[in-house]
């Protein structure tokens, strides 16, 4: 069973929830594991969720990046977004 796995690469502003390091992990069944006592905020997940997806194998992006900026000008937080078999 895969999962996709995402890390925080690099804030290049600020992020209240997460620091550099920490991950999320998404299995293949869709559902998504935090670490205990971690918060993750909505604004990076409408980049993250059409990547991940298509890393489980169940999406149409025809080229899959493995790395996005969370869309919060604020934040500018850099997610590294790897499937693990």
């Amino acid at each position: 069973m895969g999962k996709v796995v995402v890390r925080i690469k690099e804030i290049q502003g600020y992020c209240y929830t997460m620091k550099v390091g920490d991950t999320f992990e998404v299995d293949d069944n869709g559902l998504l594991t935090l670490p205990k006592q971690k918060l993750l905020c909505i604004w990076p997940l409408s980049s993250i969720l059409p990547i991940v997806t298509s890393k489980l194998g169940k999406g149409s992006l025809p080229k899959v990046p493995s790395e996005i900026i969370c869309p919060d000008g604020k934040g500018r937080v850099i997610y590294d977004i790897q499937y693990i078999d």
